[in-house]
């Protein structure tokens, strides 16, 4: 059985999600994980074999958000050669992260606000002392 569906927050742009799988046997299995997502990138790849121990296993994945936002992960567990689903599961991940675009925009916004703030009470406390 694959992970219950759940959502996972991301604060970082990179996260290692743990993903558990229930084996209802009494004996190990062999497994292929497959993930896919169009928002996110898997920098130790896409596929992964594990051996599913009794009742349940976690492991690891590493994720890497390509934008913001909330957007589906689908975890999909076949047999080793991939013919055989074993389990579907759509996981929802949800990334605050923002881009360094983002942050220097941010950062310029402000930068440009505290300037003319700065400037308008200069000039406004100068135009006071004068009248």
């Amino acid at each position: 059985e694959g992970p219950p569906q759940q959502t996972v927050t991301l604060i970082g742009r990179r996260a290692n999600v743990p993903v558990t799988f229930v084996n209802h046997s009494d004996h190990e299995l062999r497994v292929e994980v497959r993930l896919q997502s169009d928002k996110l990138l898997f920098p130790e790849g896409r596929r992964r074999a594990l051996v599913l121990l009794p009742k349940s296993t976690t492991s690891s994945f590493r994720i890497e958000a390509r934008t913001r936002g909330s957007f589906p992960l689908f975890v999909t567990v076949t047999s080793p050669d991939g013919e055989i689903v074993v389990s579907r599961t759509e996981m929802t991940i949800r990334s605050t992260a923002t881009s360094w675009v983002g942050r220097v925009l941010t950062i310029a916004a402000g930068v440009f606000l505290l300037t003319w703030w700065g400037l308008h009470f200069r000039g406004a406390r100068r135009r006071s002392t004068l009248a």
